[in-house]
């Protein structure tokens, strides 16, 4: 379909771990090496910011944002993981308000099958198949 084709596109254009697919939800897409720190690095700014674009593109898809840490997360990490989060919320703030939410999951034991299982943070932008809802 157009946003699967749109998205591939896309990603095929930038670097970065990126891998996008389709399943009863919707679209997703999930995004390694992201952050430097807590923000949010210049070239992981660079992928969200394409990911906005497509979403503005696709106002019938409703986002869902979650971000695996990669593994179970430490007392002293929740600061590191509130700003990693924030990040990303703020990366989605010129969407229209109630198009997206953003959560934040523990472990990447339930990452999306598409990502590589691993110890670093996930992203999955997931556009929300308008059937699904």
């Amino acid at each position: 379909d157009a946003l699967m084709t749109e998205i591939s596109a896309m990603l095929a254009r930038l670097t970065g771990g990126a891998v996008a697919s389709r399943d009863e939800r919707g679209v997703a897409v999930a995004l390694q090496n992201l952050f430097d720190g807590s923000k949010l690095s210049s070239d992981g700014a660079e992928r969200l910011a394409s990911l906005v674009r497509v979403a503005k593109a696709h106002t019938e898809f409703p986002l869902t944002l979650v971000v695996y840490t990669g593994k179970p997360l430490k007392s002293s990490e929740s600061k590191l993981w509130s700003d990693r989060r924030s990040a990303i919320e703020s990366a989605f703030a010129d969407l229209k308000a109630g198009t997206h939410i953003t959560l934040l999951a523990e472990s990447s034991s339930n990452a999306p099958l598409s990502a590589e299982r691993t110890d670093q943070p996930i992203v999955e932008i997931l556009f929300v198949s308008p059937e699904a809802l």
